[in-house]
């Protein structure tokens, strides 16, 4: 198509070049690749190749973004957006040397199945939460991690989404809970190993002495789910069984309510020094904010000698991989953006992705 320098010219390249895309395929791609649905508003972008003016007019690329974005609008109803990051979706438009037009819809997508939206279809802990308690957890390459009380496993879900070389188990009293955890697991493809075990009892676990490197749980804090007798009794038990089966060097991350804390911590340091007087020790605590009305404390236990016990029991303060801020209140905002800032980078969505979505779904 020849083309002169007038507003005229680009309303036509823009009709022409709108009617030639395969707009379902777009719309497809976009909807497989979990995007919103429906499109509102949309931002037009133009860039030209070099030497591309023999066959462009010098002062065609503004009018033809304000035509196209007008040709869309009447096309789809898409209003016309000037910010490209208020816009749901970015139309690119290339003007080449050749004189052919690129049209591109960016559609970007995370190849590893973080389930980012929250929406695990068993919910439980929330995931910022359950991420903190991960990242304190720092499970490696081949490690053991046990949640010996998983509930619906969100916790273990989190970890394996995001450290998932380490071998996780989970263990519940209640097989309707562990049915639940079975059915997250599967939701997120990640491979976790499930007992039907009670920890409150003397080898209850079903997890040979010293086998388990790191563990991680939320206890009941008699609220939710209500104990039996005495809570600091209950904790005790517990705490006995965990340590039963963690190795010496190993750790926990426990997270308890600031009223329960006290008793966890005390059923913590209930035991006895081995043979180099080595002691169970929290060596970090950190209070956040859960609700306005609720604030958790998460709890780093490990193994330490004499000579490492300067105090059986950490100040209250920031976890070592947390900004500085000792505040309680926006904890949870922070962790939640520092959440955000390790998501792997986002990945081009492609023809071939759309035909995967397509087999799949048949």
């Amino acid at each position: 198509m020849g083309l002169g320098s007038n507003s005229s010219n680009a309303s036509e390249l823009a009709a022409w070049a709108t009617a030639a895309v395969d707009w379902q395929q777009v719309f497809a791609a976009w909807v497989a690749a979990n995007n919103s649905w429906p499109l509102q508003k949309c931002h037009v972008t133009l860039r030209r190749r070099k030497h591309s003016e023999g066959r462009f007019a010098e002062d065609i690329s503004l009018p033809l973004r304000r035509e196209l974005a007008l040709c869309l609008e009447k096309l789809h109803g898409w209003v016309p957006e000037v910010h490209r990051s208020a816009a749901d979706l970015e139309l690119q438009v290339i003007l080449c040397n050749d004189g052919n037009i690129v049209l591109e819809v960016p559609i970007l997508v995370q190849r590893r199945a973080l389930g980012l939206a929250g929406g695990l279809p068993r919910p439980g802990m929330k995931q910022v939460e359950a991420w903190a308690i991960a990242k304190s957890l720092e499970p490696l390459r081949g490690e053991v991690v046990l949640d010996p009380m998983c509930g619906k496993g969100t916790l273990l879900a989190e970890a394996a989404n995001w450290w998932p070389d380490a071998h996780y188990v989970g263990c519940d009293s209640d097989w309707s809970q562990l049915e639940a955890s079975q059915e997250n697991f599967a939701y997120l493809s990640v491979h976790v190993e499930t007992h039907l075990a009670n920890a409150t009892y003397p080898r209850g676990l079903p997890l040979a002495d010293a086998s388990v490197d790191k563990i991680m749980t939320a206890p009941p804090w008699d609220r939710q789910f209500a104990v039996e007798g005495d809570l600091g009794v209950f904790y005790r038990r517990i705490l006995e069984e965990f340590r039963r089966v963690l190795r010496p060097n190993g750790r926990m991350v426990l997270l308890a309510s600031r009223d329960t804390s006290g008793l966890l911590i005390d059923a913590v340091l209930h035991d006895e020094a081995d043979t180099a007087g080595a002691r169970w020790c929290v060596v970090a605590r950190r209070c956040f904010d859960i609700t306005d009305e609720t604030i958790g404390v998460l709890l780093v236990v490990e193994l330490r000698l004499p000579e490492e016990q300067s105090a059986r029991v950490a100040k209250v303060g920031p976890l070592w991989w947390e900004d500085a801020s000792k505040s309680l209140r926006g904890t949870r905002a922070a962790w939640s953006r520092l959440r955000a800032k390790s998501l792997p980078t986002l990945q081009p969505f492609f023809s071939r992705d759309l035909a995967a979505c397509c087999q799949t779904s048949k």
